[in-house]
């Protein structure tokens, strides 16, 4: 696959046909790049999804777009009224890397990664995309970290923390 595609959110098919899905607008998919920054939602990840280390490439579209609810029925955390509602609603989609797409939409993974959970990824990874790019230039500050022991303990602050 070329460029940025639509996760393929579909449960394995027993008659082995397939379903064609119409693209998302392009509006839709640049909410959905620009609330994710460009990086993976999964939790943990945030990888960039641009360029490729690998190759070279620095204008490689790494990037999946994945329904949180699926866009059919009966697809992963498919509905039958949600499903259409909200196949191209940027509230119903994440940016993903490969590897998190498969593990979302995996035929044996998918019910590991509830609507909710996938949810909860994608307001988190947000809302720090949000508080970090919100930060004027003039108004960032620098953490000084200060340890010291007390008696036989250590008392250094964790850096997570700072």
């Amino acid at each position: 696959m070329s460029g940025a595609s639509e996760a393929v959110d579909e449960q394995p098919l027993t008659d082995k046909s397939t379903r064609r899905r119409p693209s998302l607008p392009q509006n839709v998919k640049a909410i959905v790049w620009a609330r994710a920054a460009g990086r993976c939602e999964f939790r943990g990840c945030n990888c960039n999804l641009i360029g490729d280390l690998l190759t070279g490439k620095d204008d490689l579209n790494r990037a999946y777009i994945a329904h949180i609810v699926s866009d059919a029925p009966k697809g992963p955390r498919g509905d039958d009224v949600l499903s259409p509602q909200l196949s191209t609603d940027p509230t119903n989609l994440m940016l993903l890397c490969d590897t998190h797409h498969r593990l979302i939409d995996g035929s044996s993974t998918w019910r590991e990664y509830p609507d909710d959970l996938l949810r909860e990824m994608k307001a988190e990874h947000e809302d720090r995309i949000e508080a970090v790019t919100s930060i004027a230039r003039d108004r960032g500050s620098h953490v000084i970290r200060f340890a010291a022991g007390i008696g036989k303990n250590e008392s250094p602050v964790n850096t997570d923390a700072v």
